[in-house]
C-alpha cells in the first residue's frame, strides 16, 4: 500500500480507498498494478478491451460514485484525480463509464443525489 493511502471502513462494512494528503486535479493517484484477465471480475478494473486488471494492493478497494473523483487512464493503467481531492477524501470512479460490462451489476447507494444512475452495469449493462 502507497503511504499516502489508505483503507477505512465505511458504513454497512464496505471497505474504501482514502488519502492521506490533498491531491490536485489532474495528479495520478496511483498506477494500477497486478494480474490482467480477459474477463471482467468483482474486484478487476477494465483497462482495455477485453484486459481487466486486479489490483489486490489498492484498486480492489476503490469504490463506485456517480459523483467521483477520479478516472481510470486505460492506456497509462492510472486512476487520475478528475478534481482536487482534500486530505481524507475518497478515491472513487463511475463503473458505468469505466466497465464495459460488470460481472456483477449492482443498485447503487452512492448518495449522489440526482447525478445518481440508479443501477450500475458497465456501459452495455445501462437501463
Amino acid at each position: 500500500m502507497r503511504e499516502d493511502l489508505t483503507v477505512v471502513k465505511k458504513g454497512k462494512g464496505q471497505l474504501g480507498l482514502f488519502t492521506k494528503k490533498s491531491i490536485p486535479r489532474g495528479a495520478t493517484v496511483l498506477k494500477l498494478e497486478g494480474k490482467v484477465t480477459p474477463v471482467p471480475t468483482r474486484e478487476s478494473i477494465e483497462v482495455g478491451t477485453g484486459e481487466h486488471i486486479t489490483d489486490e494492493k489498492e484498486g480492489v478497494y476503490i469504490n463506485h460514485s456517480c459523483d467521483p473523483s477520479c478516472e481510470i487512464c486505460r492506456e497509462e493503467r492510472e486512476v487520475r484525480a478528475l478534481r482536487d481531492i482534500p486530505m481524507g477524501g475518497e478515491i472513487t470512479f463511475d463503473y458505468n463509464e469505466n466497465e464495459t460490462k460488470m460481472a456483477f451489476p449492482f443498485q447503487c447507494e452512492c448518495g449522489a443525489g440526482e447525478k445518481c444512475q440508479g443501477w450500475i452495469a458497465g456501459l452495455k449493462g445501462r437501463k
